[in-house]
């Protein structure tokens, strides 16, 4: 018999004037009832975030779930959740601070014993010791991420609005990227991403697993925004010539 866990997240910006809400279901095969949800309620560095949970789940959950919420990976987070302050092991720890670590695949009721099925509890969200170290770089790849918003936006803008799905208009009217009152050509378009590539490769993550993952999912993301233009018709093709 299966059993069911729901888990809402409710997500609101300090900073925006709206909020969404997420169901989220998973399975598994021991056999219970239905299960209390708790509540968490995490503030800081600029998020509001109310998160609804099964107290059995493993930490590592509440983790990636701030992850997918706000975009600062596990090992960069520090939680304080009813005087107990929890972080990941350091991904270039070798290894002699093993027993210090937290084990992340422990239950959440197990670390924090005041979370209880239909409890409530309140956090709070800071930078870890590692974040501090890697700001830098961590700020260099977010900003080139944040470019490739815009790129993002701009390019699904002109191709839903184009009357062929994008392949004959090869023009954007945008501000932030091509300036004010210019227009970014498909050959533009691509000339920013690869510059943003260009960029994403000088930067050095050491030997930190945690930036070169950060690192090499804006590579990627690069790539797949590149390709929301489609393939190029004649008609472009003899533009751009």
């Amino acid at each position: 018999m299966k059993r069911i866990f729901a888990r809402k997240v409710q997500i609101a910006f300090l900073h925006h004037l709206f909020t969404s809400t997420v169901m989220i279901e998973s399975s598994s095969s021991s056999t219970a009832s239905s299960v209390l949800l708790a509540t968490i309620q995490i503030r800081g560095l600029g998020h509001s975030l109310t998160i609804h949970h099964s107290p059995f789940i493993p930490i590592s959950t509440l983790f990636d779930d701030i992850q997918s919420l706000t975009g600062l990976p596990p090992p960069y987070q520090r939680i304080i959740i009813r005087g107990k302050t929890l972080t990941c092991p350091d991904d270039e720890d070798d290894g002699t601070h093993s027993k210090k670590s937290l084990d992340v695949q422990l239950p959440l009721n197990q670390i924090i014993p005041g979370i209880k099925e239909g409890s409530t509890s309140k956090g709070i969200l800071m930078h870890s010791k590692s974040y501090k170290l890697d700001q830098n770089t961590v700020e260099n790849i977010t900003k080139l991420n944040h470019e490739l918003d815009s790129i993002e936006q701009q390019i699904k803008g002109v191709t839903s609005s184009s009357p062929s799905g994008g392949k004959s208009k090869v023009t954007i009217a945008v501000a932030a990227t091509a300036g004010p009152g210019k227009e970014m050509t498909r050959k533009a378009a691509q000339h920013l991403i690869t510059d943003i590539m260009c960029q994403l490769d000088t930067i050095n993550v050491g030997d930190s697993n945690t930036l070169r993952d950060m690192r090499r999912k804006v590579l990627h993301r690069a790539a797949a925004v590149e390709k929301l233009w489609g393939a190029p018709d004649q008609k472009e093709k003899d533009d751009e010539r």
